[in-house]
């Protein structure tokens, strides 16, 4: 369940809806947290997660458990008991790095797996959208320019294999917020972006 990085982020408009109008370039990194799916004694559709983080929410708000509901409410006739998922967090909660919505796009991957569906990615990106707008970049995990509210994900050629360094200050940012606190006014109209020139001729 790996962690990205945005290359490039510009937001174009807050939407009615909350959400806002975006277009990023993401990367998927090494860093990374573990998902384990497996099913266990008790009601088939019934979702357990269990975290090596203490403080982090196992329930409802869990981005993971929502995403097993979301698969388990359409296809989750076969399933033969409890669905318990074992995480084991890497990814700092807060950084920006997309480790909710990996999680999720990874119990989506890994419970079409289990139930031996086989589905489209498109359709699994359809259901991660519902989740977060970033867990559909999560299901194809590879570089991508992402539109819309970023579930509108477009493959593009691989970038050159490079290293980087995660600076994290040791407090998370809750991504609401950040966009909540957004002024068009803070950046300006013409494209400045300098990172994509190292990467040129990556996009298809």
């Amino acid at each position: 369940s790996p962690a990205k990085i945005n290359l490039r982020l510009k937001i174009r408009q807050r939407l009615e809806d909350g959400y806002h109008q975006i277009e990023t370039i993401m990367q998927p990194i090494d860093l990374c947290d573990t998902v384990r799916l497996e099913w266990t004694d008790g009601p088939a559709g019934d979702v357990e997660l269990v975290c090596d983080l203490p403080d982090l929410p196992t329930g409802e708000s869990n981005l993971a458990v929502r995403a097993a509901n979301a698969m388990l409410g359409r296809f989750g006739e076969t399933a033969p008991g409890k669905l318990l998922i074992t995480l084991e967090k890497r990814i700092p909660v807060g950084s920006g790095l997309g480790g909710g919505s990996s999680d999720s796009a990874a119990v989506i991957r890994g419970l079409d797996r289990l139930l031996g569906l086989r589905t489209d990615e498109t359709e699994l990106m359809t259901i991660g959208a519902e989740i977060g707008m970033d867990v559909p970049f999560f299901i194809g995990c590879r570089p991508s320019r992402a539109t819309g509210r970023g579930e509108w994900v477009r493959g593009i050629s691989p970038f050159p294999e490079t290293h980087l360094v995660l600076l994290i200050p040791g407090f998370g940012v809750n991504t609401s917020w950040a966009y909540g606190a957004w002024k068009s006014s803070l950046t300006g109209k013409k494209n400045e972006a300098k990172l994509p020139a190292f990467f040129r001729g990556s996009e298809s």
